[in-house]
């Protein structure tokens, strides 16, 4: 709970269009505001408050985010990126942007997956060390703001 919204509150558009070669775009675009239960524990610790309930609702206004991700003359092969900013009521303005690759081919075709994915994050209250030094991190000013995620995987069903 409290990482990724259920909806937004706003206006939003899906779409594809279909070009010459196999060139197949698809996107995602949203503006307004979420509201999101928070599970409040990792950011209370990181600054030092109490709290008796650990869950609180958290609003954010001003929001807009964009995901365009490509279908490529390569069966089974799409990149794509995607990128977030709002304020968060009460707080900072917060950013992210990624990158995605994603590969499905072989005998199994869907049931096979390659994926690369890149993630940064301006703003980011989850980037944080293991829960045990959490508190000590916020203390010492050694808590980072900004996050890079490299993920390279594979999945497969049966």
């Amino acid at each position: 709970m409290g990482l990724v919204g259920e909806s937004y509150k706003g206006i939003g558009l899906t779409g594809r269009v279909d070009l010459k070669g196999h060139w197949d775009p698809t996107y995602d675009v949203y503006a307004g505001g979420q509201e999101l239960e928070e599970y409040l524990p990792p950011e209370a610790v990181a600054e030092g408050e109490a709290f008796e309930d650990p869950i609180e609702l958290e609003r954010t206004d001003d929001m807009f985010d964009g995901r365009a991700v490509l279908a490529t003359p390569v069966s089974g092969l799409t990149i794509g990126a995607s990128a977030y900013m709002g304020k968060e009521v009460g707080s900072l303005r917060r950013t992210g942007f990624g990158g995605q690759a994603e590969y499905l081919a072989g005998p199994w075709n869907s049931e096979f997956v390659f994926k690369l994915s890149y993630h940064h994050v301006d703003g980011n209250r989850f980037a944080g060390p293991v829960p045990e030094e959490l508190a000590d991190a916020a203390a010492s000013g050694t808590l980072k703001e900004k996050t890079n995620l490299l993920l390279v995987s594979a999945q497969f069903s049966l």
